[in-house]
């Protein structure tokens, strides 16, 4: 038998090994369960951006964005790289739409929403200078501050500087000084969608779901960004149209049991929902459902 003194070593030993077992037994899913919870919640702030595009000006629309910033905020705080930078993204987006920036929130409460943006987009490009949405962001919101600016050569320039490296990764933008082009987003343009998904099934999370208006249109054009590359989302082959109305209301990446997922979107038409989707055919992004959604 062992002395009394082993056995209690022992037995320290054995209960350190099951205590340090049940700690990785709860951390290791706990970080799993932090991550899945924070592509939640980028998700539910891009449909609570998606729902505030659809509404009119007001105090209903406000708070609809400052619920989105919120979930993008608790994202960031979740999340890990990539996840941290799409929550940014997202809350960009919501700084960008809103007329006054909420003065419950602790970090930079006595900022105006449009340097919040600013704010959001300088720690996404820190991380990834590349990053296609972020210098589409950051080229806007520059050119908004020129607007407002006495002296707004440099502005414009820095703005410039930014809407160049979006084109670069593959955004279909022109510059402001540049002559219109059919279908190309111009910096007055309404954004109906920008968010990163798995749109090709590839198991990550990088490809650029871009929708927009050209004004003063009020037809849709889309594309997916990846690698560099832009696919169009067309249902329109004679026009390049994405879709024929602004209203757009919703957007899902599904993931199917077999085969690319499916980009389904649905606007308002007459009063009417509406829905168009898209799969990855391995080449392009083709057009399977453009009819009314009736439910």
């Amino acid at each position: 038998m062992l002395p009394q003194t082993q056995k209690t070593a022992q037995y320290r030993r054995l209960s350190g090994s099951v205590v340090l077992a049940c700690v990785w037994l709860y951390v290791v899913p706990g970080q799993a369960w932090a991550l899945e919870t924070a592509r939640e919640l980028v998700m539910r702030g891009d449909q609570l951006l998606h729902q505030a595009r659809a509404e009119p000006e007001g105090k209903p629309r406000e708070q609809r964005l400052s619920q989105a910033v919120d979930a993008f905020s608790k994202a960031y705080g979740l999340g890990r790289r990539q996840a941290k930078m799409h929550a940014l993204v997202g809350v960009a987006q919501g700084y960008l739409l809103m007329r006054q920036a909420p003065s419950h929130f602790p970090f930079l409460w006595s900022a105006p929403p449009l340097k919040r943006a600013e704010k959001s987009l300088q720690h996404v490009l820190a991380l990834a200078p590349n990053q296609a949405a972020a210098n589409l962001l950051m080229g806007i919101a520059l050119w908004r501050r020129a607007e407002l600016a006495t002296s707004s050569a440099e502005l414009r320039g820095r703005s410039e500087h930014y809407l160049r490296q979006a084109a670069r990764a593959g955004m279909n933008v022109q510059l402001p000084a540049s002559e219109p082009a059919p279908g190309r987003f111009a910096i007055g343009d309404t954004i109906l969608a920008l968010q990163y998904a798995d749109a090709r099934g590839t198991g990550r999370i990088e490809d650029l779901i871009f929708i927009y208006t050209r004004q003063p249109e009020t037809h849709c054009y889309g594309m997916v960004i990846s690698d560099g590359t832009a696919y169009p989302l067309v249902s329109d082959a004679d026009t390049g149209r994405m879709a024929s109305t602004a209203a757009l209301s919703a957007l899902d990446v599904v993931l199917q049991t077999a085969g690319h997922p499916l980009i389904t979107l649905m606007w308002e038409a007459e009063g009417s929902p509406n829905r168009v989707q898209f799969q990855w055919n391995g080449t392009s992004f083709e057009a399977l459902q453009a009819a009314a959604a009736h439910q």
